[in-house]
């Protein structure tokens, strides 16, 4: 019997030794558990918090509608949610009053005389060469419509903030019931899908276009000189570091010669940035990996049937066609900072990555572009996305997937080399002529 009991010992330190490490995976398992319950909770007390946050959001959106007797639509999100149809003149009030709204939210200087800016707007919405007099007459009638209209049929009216037109100053005010007294506590956006309305909106905000990204994190903007000219300049005109990497249907404006970007009447801000980004490659400060396709530097010496340079707004020479081949040589052999990707994969869209700054402190923008159709010279409109993981996302997936395709080529002197004979053919055979389809 003892001989059983002493045989049964091991056994029973075994089994101990299990049950030991049992309660031990339990336990871990149960503080496991626990921390899952903890970020759930946070989780949630985030999701709440970003639901009340867009309760103090208003999003803006005035859109042209093709044959409708009022031509333009007012949508309004968020803390006002309403759909209203719009004449031109209704249509350039209320644009210049949440104008307003906007630029007080942000924190940027306000127009004084906001009916000179209505009527700015009423000329371009209507597309009228009438004298200032009499746009000026209109909207003082215009406004006095309106005040009647908005005491009989409150359009900015919220839980949270209510509206008052102040027929004194010609803006809206916050009303006192409001809970909302700070216009800071209010986060706005105007966009449009129709491009001049959009340029229009980008020339007369008071923010700028980075400043406004930053704070929206998704922007849609124009292709004017206020709208990405003034983006492309902000993303490098600073002190900070810079990467960029773009996937693009023709070559950067930057690496554009003096002599073609003074022809294409390029704006200031585009000239200003590519002063900063040479001086940028020269310190060592700003990096660009531009990738094309291997057909771009064909194209760039294609003429139309019309005569014009396919990559090339009208009236560009083949001299400047010229010096714009061997500026992309120039760059490759002069700014180590500056490499040019060829390839023959496919990308049927472009975009382009910016990424400012360095470590923790790292900032960065997603551009989508939209592209004119048939590749014409300019692009219509961008959608910037200010979220890293969406960056990084590109960067690794698409980016990569392009510069690791096969008949990719990054090596400067065999990248130089191509240029070379693209240039050869110009200067020997003169442009490829597209033939009529």
């Amino acid at each position: 019997m003892t001989k059983g009991l002493q045989s049964a010992s091991p056994i029973s330190s075994a089994a101990a030794t299990d049950l030991r490490a049992e309660h031990s995976a339990l336990l871990d398992e149960i503080r496991a558990l626990r921390n899952e319950l903890k970020t759930l909770s946070q989780n949630g007390a985030a999701t709440s918090d970003s639901s009340q946050s867009v309760s103090r959001e208003l999003n803006i959106a005035l859109d042209r509608v093709v044959g409708e007797r009022k031509p333009f639509v007012l949508r309004c999100h968020g803390i006002f949610d309403f759909e209203l149809k719009l004449s031109s003149m209704r249509a350039a009030l209320f644009l210049a009053l949440l104008l307003d709204v906007h630029d007080r939210s942000a924190g940027g200087a306000t127009s004084s005389e906001i009916t000179t800016r209505m009527a700015t707007l009423y000329r371009s919405l209507e597309g009228t060469n009438a004298p200032d007099e009499q746009i000026a007459a209109l909207v003082r009638v215009g406004l006095y419509r309106l005040e009647l209209s908005l005491v009989e049929s409150p359009l900015f009216e919220g839980s949270e903030l209510s509206l008052a037109f102040n027929s004194q100053l010609h803006r809206l005010e916050i009303a006192g019931k409001s809970k909302i007294q700070r216009w800071s506590d209010l986060s706005v956006s105007i966009s449009s899908s129709d491009p001049k309305i959009l340029a229009l909106i980008d020339s007369l905000l008071a923010t700028s276009p980075l400043s406004r990204a930053r704070k929206q994190k998704s922007m849609y903007i124009s292709s004017s000189e206020r709208g990405w000219d003034q983006l492309f300049l902000e993303y490098f005109n600073h002190t900070q570091a810079v990467q960029n990497t773009s996937l693009y249907y023709r070559p950067a404006l930057p690496t554009f010669p003096d002599a073609l970007l003074t022809h294409i009447k390029a704006s200031a801000a585009t000239i200003a940035r590519k002063r900063v980004m040479l001086q940028g490659y020269r310190s060592g400060r700003v990096t660009f990996h531009e990738i094309l396709n291997r057909q771009t530097l064909w194209e760039m010496i294609t003429k139309m049937p019309n005569g014009n340079f396919k990559l090339y707004p009208p009236g560009v020479t083949g001299e400047l066609v010229t010096a714009h081949l061997q500026e992309l040589q120039l760059h490759l052999d002069s700014y180590e900072k500056y490499s040019l990707s060829l390839t023959d994969a496919v990308f049927p869209f472009i975009v382009g990555v910016i990424q400012i700054g360095e470590g923790e402190k790292l900032d960065a923008f997603t551009m989508f572009y939209r592209q004119a159709p048939a590749l014409e010279t300019s692009d219509v409109t961008c959608f910037v996305l200010h979220d890293p993981f969406v960056a990084q996302s590109v960067l690794s997936r698409v980016i990569s997937a392009v510069l690791e395709h096969p008949s990719t080529s990054s090596d400067r002197a065999q990248v130089r080399e191509e240029i070379s004979h693209v240039l050869d053919y110009f200067l020997t055979n003169g442009p490829i002529v597209k033939e009529p389809a």
